[in-house]
């Protein structure tokens, strides 16, 4: 195996292949977003006991509100240690500890933050037996990882990248009994009432090969309720601007000390670079036409930023991958809708641009972001 080589493709920011996206059903419950756009952090106790009561999952947990010292140092690790930091972790946090043993592997999601659109499920993995994953003496270690995670494209909730993170490795130190895996993801429409998710495929990757510590087929499933909490800044819905010779309406700006994420909808009736007519063979040898759509006019020089009152400006823009490829952060949704009136399909392109901020950062330190190069002062 050529690790680097697996490293970069694994960096690559894609959908799940045709397979995967089979095997893991992730289609949530939609509701009217109600959320009032200016409400801070206020813990949704009721909602989340009653939520875990009715399907089970967690109730203890849920019902204390409270993470762990051991949950938070770990959340802490990855996101901001500071004071302020680490309350802001409490008051996002929601404790689950539901755990899946697969292969001789038990993996508990221990808790998740939650700002109401985006979530970082924190993993904790442990073999079943109590021995260590790896030796205490395994040498040229890069790291360990689910080299299978359930995301979609669609209507689901979908894979975020944290900026300043190409491989999402488990922070783990050979010889001990645990490590720990932060998997963040977003709904693509809130609010979502339900997370599912699948991790498949533990494997340890070293400088020159790689191992596999479960085979491909071993698979660790979880679901649980998401409470549809109001913490965070939503605006600029409606919002109609042009770019690239297309017209766009935002949808929303959201924004919490976890992530920052825009979503808007191409209202161009032709958009310009939008699709191309091409003969393609079937399965049966035949040849059949196959549009391709290219949605670079609907990302490119479209900028995202985070700026701090200190002058600092966090670029959301783009991710860059192993490979040296850049692409825009999110990607674009082609969806249709139905007009009954005149009983015609319509195509849709919704743009989702949408990242983790690379630690938790207080709204106080926080003074705009900056879209398509207009500036959206954070109150």
């Amino acid at each position: 195996m050529n690790i680097d080589n697996k490293l970069k493709e694994y960096s690559m920011d894609t959908v799940p292949d045709a397979d995967l996206k089979d095997k893991t059903l992730m289609r949530m419950q939609a509701a009217a977003d109600a959320a009032s756009p200016k409400l801070r952090f206020r813990r949704p106790l009721l909602v989340a006991v009653v939520a875990a009561l009715i399907l089970g999952l967690a109730a203890a947990g849920y019902a204390t509100g409270l993470l762990s010292p051991e949950t938070e140092d770990q959340f802490a690790e990855a996101l901001g240690e500071t004071d302020e930091q680490r309350a802001l972790i409490e008051e996002l946090g929601m404790p689950l500890d539901i755990s899946v043993t697969s292969g001789g592997i038990t993996v508990t999601a221990v808790a998740a933050l939650n700002d109401g659109k985006a979530l970082a499920v924190l993993y904790k993995i442990e073999r079943e037996n109590g021995e260590p994953l790896l030796s205490a003496d395994t040498k040229d270690l890069k790291g360990v990882l689910f080299t299978s995670r359930g995301q979609s494209d669609s209507d689901y909730y979908f894979g975020l990248r944290r900026k300043g993170v190409d491989i999402d490795y488990m922070n783990y130190t050979p010889g001990e009994t645990a490590g720990y895996y932060i998997n963040y993801a977003s709904a693509v429409r809130n609010p979502a009432e339900k997370y599912q998710v699948e991790l498949g495929q533990l494997q340890a990757w070293y400088k020159k090969r790689g191992e596999n510590l479960t085979n491909r087929d071993t698979w660790w499933e979880f679901e649980f309720t998401v409470p549809q909490t109001v913490e965070s800044l939503t605006f600029a819905e409606g919002t109609v601007f042009e770019k690239n010779g297309e017209e766009f309406r935002i949808d929303f700006i959201h924004v919490s000390p976890l992530a920052i994420l825009v979503d808007y909808t191409v209202l161009s009736d032709t958009p310009s670079h939008r699709a191309e007519e091409v003969y393609e063979p079937g399965p049966d040898g035949s040849m059949g036409l196959t549009i391709h759509f290219h949605t670079e006019a609907f990302t490119d020089n479209i900028n995202l930023a985070l700026r701090l009152k200190d002058g600092q400006e966090i670029d959301l823009s783009t991710v860059t991958d192993l490979n040296g490829i850049t692409n825009p952060m999110g990607y674009v949704e082609n969806t249709y809708t139905h007009d009954i009136q005149s009983d015609n399909d319509e195509e849709v392109f919704i743009v989702h641009r949408r990242a983790i901020l690379p630690e938790i950062i207080p709204y106080d330190q926080m003074d705009c972001v900056i879209f398509n190069d207009v500036e959206y002062k954070i109150p």
